[in-house]
């Protein structure tokens, strides 16, 4: 059969297909393919980006070249741009994709965004603290294989001195107590120097933390008036200087008959 060239038709294969204009058979293949796709994937982008192509997500236009029998071309090179375009890809900056800048390095990489020193730091001691910087930059930072975070996190942590990160003038959030209180080591700013003890506080020294009372071996109350054998010595006991351990000071015997005493010294 011959081909109808005059109605818009072209041999392929050697004569064996007749393909309309804007098609062509490829190899030893029967089958007219269209002469132009977007079906080729662009080079690599970096894994932080997302496409800029308006919607062709990273595949290029071709054009099959009948002279070479190839489509050209045959490749295309990836850039970063915020101006849309073919094999084009920006650092995103949303919920979805995560917050990223243009590595001012690197024309093709995207890093973590760096906010400025406007985050506010949650968290203090609900009595007697103050924050070192009530406010820290954050970078969008990856804190896993398959997860991205802002760090530093703004839920503050005791710290006696302000705690900086790597680059000058970037803070974590940190708390210290004010002047007169001392952190009790878990939760909260206590008093310290009045001699009690107030919550976990463990800065005061000589903490009165009452009577306590030591068994003097079993059966030993004697005849109970007092003058021979006591079945109890009584303590007071103490915290020692910054309330490293405990010590019990001897206050007297104690009879007790018939009768059990509390609390019994733990120390």
């Amino acid at each position: 059969y011959k081909c109808k060239e005059s109605a818009g038709y072209h041999s392929e294969n050697g004569g064996k297909t007749c393909c309309a204009q804007g098609y062509h058979t490829e190899g030893s293949g029967t089958t007219c393919i269209a002469d132009e796709r977007t079906t080729a994937s662009c080079d690599a982008k970096d894994a932080n980006a997302i496409w800029n192509d308006g919607g062709k997500n990273g595949k290029f236009h071709q054009t099959w070249n009948y002279s070479t029998s190839s489509w050209t071309p045959a490749s295309h090179t990836s850039t970063r741009s915020t101006t849309a375009g073919e094999c084009v890809y920006k650092c995103p900056d949303d919920a979805t994709n995560g917050h990223f800048v243009d590595d001012p390095n690197d024309a093709k990489k995207c890093i973590g965004k760096t906010t400025g020193a406007n985050n506010a730091c949650t968290g203090k001691a609900t009595h007697n603290s103050a924050y070192h910087h009530d406010k820290i930059k954050q970078t969008w930072t990856k804190v896993s294989d398959t997860s991205w975070d802002w760090r530093p996190v703004l839920t503050a942590t005791y710290s006696a001195n302000e705690v900086a990160e790597a680059a000058p003038n970037d803070y974590k959030c940190t708390f210290k107590c004010t002047n007169g209180y001392a952190w009790n080591g878990s939760s909260d700013c206590q008093w310290c120097g009045d001699g009690a003890k107030n919550g976990n506080e463990s800065c005061d020294t000589e903490i009165d933390y009452g009577i306590c009372y030591v068994a003097n071996g079993t059966g030993k109350c004697g005849t109970c008036d007092g003058s021979t054998n006591y079945k109890y010595k009584k303590y007071q006991k103490k915290c020692k200087s910054g309330c490293g351990g405990f010590e019990k000071t001897f206050i007297e015997d104690v009879s007790s008959c018939g009768s059990t005493l509390s609390p019994i010294c733990d120390i």
